[in-house]
């Protein structure tokens, strides 16, 4: 259990990273007076989906390592497990989207998604 709960803690700790950074290299471009590129664009929802993938890692651990009372609606980890796993369907944190939008800018393809 102790391993399972380092794992979900730097999982969590590693998603604040990259999120934090994201946020850093965003405010830093308008600090600049400009917009961010499609590559900074799709860069940003790219690695902020990593972040949630990481989040949700974290979380399915802990469930993982809960025990059969975690299926309960009673069980605080039952609800996190509900919570994240809904966060995850949003267009913002679907990993294979922007990660398809990011690697298609990368190799130089034009931007796909007009929502960017």
């Amino acid at each position: 259990q102790q391993v399972k709960v380092a794992e979900a803690l730097a999982s969590v700790e590693t998603a604040r990273m990259v999120l934090e950074a994201v946020a850093d290299r965003a405010i830093g471009i308008l600090e600049q007076g400009r917009l961010p590129t499609d590559a900074e664009r799709t860069g940003f929802r790219c690695q902020s989906a990593f972040a949630g993938r990481l989040a949700i890692s974290a979380v399915q651990i802990v469930w993982e390592a809960a025990g059969g009372a975690v299926i309960y609606d009673t069980n605080p980890i039952s609800r996190g497990f509900r919570d994240v796993s809904t966060a995850n369907r949003h267009t913002t944190q679907a990993w294979d989207l922007n990660a398809a939008t990011h690697g298609r800018v990368m190799l130089g393809l034009p931007l796909d998604n007009p929502a960017l």
